[in-house]
């Protein structure tokens, strides 16, 4: 899926029930602006660190956001929030 559009990955985890990973904020704003409810989107605002460490931040994570249905995601190094789906824009 690496040349595929946000939107296309959007669909694609949404049909296969997967919830997304990534640093990109687009996928949080076409959820907003879609107000969709799925997929989940964990989004990783943790900077620029090696595999190792992301993967002790998410290993870390995991227990808080393993039952998390339905909302963003956003990982930082030092909190992570939840914002249900849909999003109301004001």
């Amino acid at each position: 899926m690496e040349r595929a559009t946000d939107e296309e990955i959007i669909n694609f985890a949404k049909k296969n029930g997967f919830t997304l990973l990534t640093e990109d904020l687009d996928f949080g704003a076409i959820l907003a602006y879609t107000k969709e409810i799925e997929p989940s989107v964990i989004i990783l605002g943790v900077g620029n660190l090696n595999t190792d460490r992301i993967n002790e931040i998410l290993a870390k994570a995991l227990p808080e956001i393993e039952d998390k249905k339905n909302c963003i995601i956003v990982i930082e190094r030092s909190r992570i929030r939840f914002k249900k789906l849909p999003i109301e824009i004001r």
